[in-house]
């Protein structure tokens, strides 16, 4: 099964894509121990992009990040930072860079894979 092969590869599993609609944001805590990862699912238009959930800033988590599905930004809560929402590109400040996880949506779920 490919979720047995996932795991087995490093891969975890996040959250059905179904609690991710299209223009939310959600956190996930993937992993458990020291490999353990805050996780941040974005869904601008049915596209689904994972980061760690840490802000390039100051790395404060994003979790009350507002997401603006029109324009497809994410903004920081705490000081304001915006981000285009696909790419992870700080578009406030050039070169900052939210950290991109790899993603696969399998069998209604999405899997993240942190890098080590």
């Amino acid at each position: 099964e490919e979720a047995a092969r996932l795991a087995a590869a490093g891969w975890s599993r996040a959250l059905p894509t179904a609690d991710v609609p299209a223009g939310s944001v959600r956190s996930v805590r993937v992993g458990t121990g020291p490999g353990a990862l805050d996780v941040l699912l974005v869904n601008v238009g049915g596209q689904i992009t994972a980061y760690e959930n840490a802000c390039a800033h100051q790395g404060l988590p994003l979790d009350d990040a507002e997401l603006d599905p029109v324009a497809g930004t994410l903004t920081c809560p705490w000081h304001g930072f915006c981000y285009d929402a696909t790419s992870g590109e700080c578009v406030t400040m050039p070169g900052a860079q939210l950290a991109t996880l790899p993603l696969r949506l399998v069998g209604g779920d999405a899997w993240v894979r942190a890098e080590g």
